[in-house]
């Protein structure tokens, strides 16, 4: 199917290529455009964990090559200008196409067509304890995707703009998935056994968008139909080595939908002390899926599972609508606000055979059918004030609250008996606030501060609940939020600007519960602070250095509720990015780029779960050479080097990687 697509695009492109260079052209009558042709050839030479680096850099090992880049432009009788773009690099199936025609104040066409392959690992999870390496998927993990668009439209002025589009996007392939399968050895099981899953997704996109002004008012709708469509496969393996048993578990999914978009907006500036904005958003989606669930061997271990859906049905409709005004100045005070409103319900039915056996080892079969409703109803309203009588200051505050009720039904009837039902009535409530200034005292420097505050509540009422358990035992949870950040840039000489920033952030959530004590537990929190640098420096007209560096030290808390391998995570990592670019002469330029990256969160809980965090390094260094040869050539030669070190899985994922390119740009 991709490669019908890429067909289809390439003959589209040539096609357009070969009519415009025997086409009728007026020559330098249009934009000042270079067109050129890059062919380009790449290499790379790996040792150690190939997938690791295909899927850091998006790149295949080995050698590939074709055309970087090719642009082409010209404008022809009528004032018609027509652009060219393209890039085709195999086997990495990194393609670029696109076609730009327009004549001014007319019409406009433009299409295009762009692929890219993205790569996966298919090493596993580590356990220390089992004394192994671990396991890793023999299959090439990538998915291929692609986005294919037409597009054409009049724009002719005091007229009506009317612009319809089509697009095509998806994706193809097989990805690794992080829901690991089982692995038993001596007694003791741990999910660590890779797995993948298998991808087919498209999507259909129609788009029709007029916009006009009357009497003032800019008015704008967009019409949008969507039609979505997936193959999902998963595949998972568990193994008991002490047994030397294998059992795998099959899971497909189906997904589509059609789904239509209405967007309306319209904005007028009254005078230029008054703004006013409106928009409304109607949604209408139908979807169906289906979902089947095969273990093999099936049976007689308890709970394996041959899940069959029949039939997974799904209808929502939802109406936005907003509004927004802009006030000011008035004596170097600026207003502004915005109101917004939506109602939003969702149905959904399921019919599904629950196969599964039991304790004993028989299979029962019960037929369930699933029922869920939801409406939501919310308000978001939004107030600021932004000052600036002050010399060169701005200073600005901010409100934002959201309130929303959400009605949720819950049913399910196994063989004809009504086994689960639960209605919740739930609310939240949403407040954030944030004030800021941005000053800059002295002529080379800029100083800004922000505070921030959120605070969310969210409270849930349990109307009917024939089997109380997770999660509906949580009645209300408080999220709150503190997060400020300071920025100071200076430039103490022409050839010099530095920059140094901090940002701290914090996070808490308090839950109350049925069953847990009374009052509210710290059931999360989070707490970081990051600290940043960079700097650009320029001692000559023919060279320049720039430098960024980071530091990042989080830390996470959850509620352990006495289990043992719930943790507190700590994260620490250091990133730097070297850059420098040197002139050696007007033909010749020189640029070097250096990336390090650290990270140290590794710990081993190897006695109650698994190991988690990364102890790893990254070093990377690449240079690029550039010489014109007269007017019409220039030769690109670049190296990289790239090295990653991780310590806490056997070393598995490390690898060294060379690689190396040359260019051949021609001019035209």
């Amino acid at each position: 199917m991709a490669t019908s697509r890429l067909q289809f695009s390439l003959l589209l492109f040539f096609g357009a290529l070969l009519t415009s260079t025997t086409g009728s052209s007026q020559g330098g009558d249009g934009p000042s455009t270079v067109d050129s042709v890059t062919p380009a050839l790449y290499g790379s030479v790996i040792n150690g964990d190939e997938g690791k680096y295909q899927e850091d850099w998006w790149t295949s090992d080995g050698w590939s090559g074709g055309l970087e880049k090719l642009s082409f432009s010209d404008t022809y009788e009528d004032d018609v200008f027509m652009s060219l773009e393209g890039r085709v690099i195999v086997p990495d199936k990194d393609y670029l196409i696109k076609m730009d025609v327009k004549r001014p104040e007319t019409v406009f066409f433009r299409v295009g067509y762009s692929e890219r392959r993205k790569y996966y690992d298919g090493t596993g999870g580590g356990f220390i304890p089992f004394h192994m390496h671990p396991f890793e998927l023999r299959k090439d993990l990538h998915l291929d995707i692609g986005h294919f668009y037409l597009e054409a439209g009049l724009d002719i002025p005091d007229k009506p703009s009317i612009t319809a589009a089509y697009e095509h996007r998806f994706k193809d392939g097989d990805k690794s998935s992080t829901e690991w399968g089982a692995v038993t050895l001596n007694g003791t099981t741990r999910n660590i056994f890779p797995s993948f899953k298998s991808i087919d997704e498209e999507v259909d996109i129609l788009r029709i968008k007029v916009d006009h002004a009357i009497g003032g008012i800019y008015v704008i709708d967009t019409l949008q139909y969507e039609r979505y469509n997936a193959d999902i496969t998963k595949f998972e393996e568990e193994r008991n080595l002490d047994t030397q048993s294998v059992e795998t578990i099959k899971v497909n999914e189906s997904n589509d939908h059609d789904a239509f978009f209405n967007t309306f907006y319209l904005e007028k500036q009254f005078n230029k002390r008054f703004f006013w904005s409106m928009g409304y958003l109607f949604t209408h989606l139908d979807g169906s899926s289906g979902f089947h669930m095969q273990t093999l061997p099936f049976g007689p271990d308890p709970f394996d599972k041959a899940w069959t859906a029949q039939r997974i049905s799904v209808d929502r409709e939802a109406h936005v609508i907003n509004s927004s005004i802009r006030i000011g100045p008035y004596a170097n005070v600026h207003f502004y606000g915005g109101i917004q409103a939506e109602t939003n319900e969702t149905n959904g039915d399921t019919d599904a055979v629950l196969t599964e056996t039991d304790f004993g080892g028989t299979a029962v079969s019960p037929e369930a059918v699933i029922s869920t409703q939801s409406k939501k109803d919310g308000l978001e309203e939004t107030a600021g004030i932004r000052y600036t009588g002050l010399v060169y200051t701005t200073a600005y505050v901010e409100g934002k609250w959201v309130q929303s009720g959400t009605d949720l039904s819950e049913t399910e009837v196994e063989d004809g008996v009504l086994g689960f039902r639960r209605q919740t009535d739930a609310e939240v409530n949403r407040e954030q606030y944030s004030f800021g200034i941005n000053t800059s005292p002295f002529r080379n420097s800029t100083f800004s501060v922000r505070y921030r505050e959120g605070r969310r509540n969210n409270d849930y009422n349990h109307v009917a609940d024939t089997e109380p358990g997770y999660s509906a035992f949580i009645t209300d949870q408080t999220i709150n939020k503190d997060d400020v950040s300071v920025r100071w840039t200076l430039r103490p000489a022409s050839m010099l600007q530095w920059s140094l920033s901090y940002r701290f952030l914090t996070v808490e959530m308090e839950t109350r519960s049925d069953t847990g004590a009374s009052g509210s537990i710290l059931s999360g929190a989070y707490e970081a602070n990051v600290y940043s640098t960079g700097f650009t420096l320029t001692p000559h007209s023919k060279i320049y250095f720039t430098g960024r560096f980071s530091y990042h030290d989080a830390e996470t808390t959850s509620f352990q509720n006495n289990i043992p391998s719930v943790l507190t995570f700590k994260g620490d990592v250091f990133e730097m990015l070297l850059t420098s670019g040197f002139a050696v002469n007007r033909h010749t330029n020189l640029n070097v780029e250096y990336l390090f990256s650290r990270s140290e969160n590794f710990e081993n809980y190897s006695s109650d779960g698994l190991p988690f965090g990364l102890n790893n390094k990254r070093n990377g260094v690449l240079a690029s050479l550039s010489r014109s040869i007269g007017e019409k050539i220039v030769i690109g030669l670049r190296y990289a080097y790239y090295r990653y070190d991780e310590e806490n899985i056997r070393e598995v994922d490390n690898y060294e990687a060379h690689l190396f390119g040359a260019e051949l740009e021609f001019k035209f």
